[in-house]
């Protein structure tokens, strides 16, 4: 329906190619994502299109609501927006008909899940990759006020350790006293340097009528 949708509005010719870009950045949900890359991609499996092309796909399955971009923070508006973005899709069960069902899949549809729900509440997000990545920090009048960190279990030490130490990383250059994490089901506390790190299941977080004042 949205597919058809898509091609009625925008009288688009290039069937085969708008299926594909969107297959691609719905199987590419919670990563970063850039014109080039995919042009140079779909280039290379035959596809017909321009960049200008892709940049009227992007921009009209934004318009519809089918797909989102989350920008990397930046003190600047001018050098956000230059930035790479991340990509984020309306619905989890077209993610899921687009990608194989492994740990790393599933972290990431639960990522997807917490932007639509940052979406939802209008709250004003971006991401960090400076030093270390942060999944989501909201701003307040152009103050970062929370990071967040969302992974699907923290028992692997590696897991852990990067995640934490991802999440660290943006507490201390915004000066934040409280950091999450968000899990399928864990739950716990953190406390280092004065600094605590709250750890949330995903579904309690959801339920959190008071999660933007964390």
């Amino acid at each position: 329906m949205i597919y058809r949708d898509l091609i009625e509005r925008y009288d688009i010719s290039n069937h085969n190619a708008l299926k594909q870009y969107i297959k691609k950045m719905l199987s590419n949900t919670a990563r970063e994502s850039s014109i080039h890359k995919t042009y140079q991609e779909l280039k290379s499996q035959g596809y017909k299109l321009s960049k200008d092309h892709l940049y009227l796909y992007q921009d009209w399955c934004e318009e519809i609501y089918l797909l989102f971009q989350l920008p990397q923070y930046h003190e600047s508006f001018v050098k956000q927006q230059a930035r790479s973005k991340k990509i984020y899709g309306i619905d989890t069960g077209l993610i899921n008909s687009t990608s194989f069902k492994t740990s790393q899949d599933k972290g990431r549809i639960m990522e997807n899940s917490v932007f639509l729900e940052l979406k939802r509440r209008e709250i004003d997000t971006c991401y960090n990759k400076e030093g270390k990545e942060c999944d989501f920090l909201i701003k307040e009048k152009e103050c970062i006020t929370q990071a967040i960190q969302v992974t699907l279990s923290l028992e692997e030490e590696t897991t852990k350790k990067r995640e934490v130490e991802g999440l660290k990383y943006s507490m201390n250059k915004y000066k934040l006293p409280k950091g999450t994490i968000i899990t399928l089901d864990e739950e716990g506390k953190i406390t280092v340097n004065n600094q605590t790190i709250i750890i949330q299941p995903l579904w309690k977080w959801l339920i959190d009528k008071d999660m933007a004042d964390q």
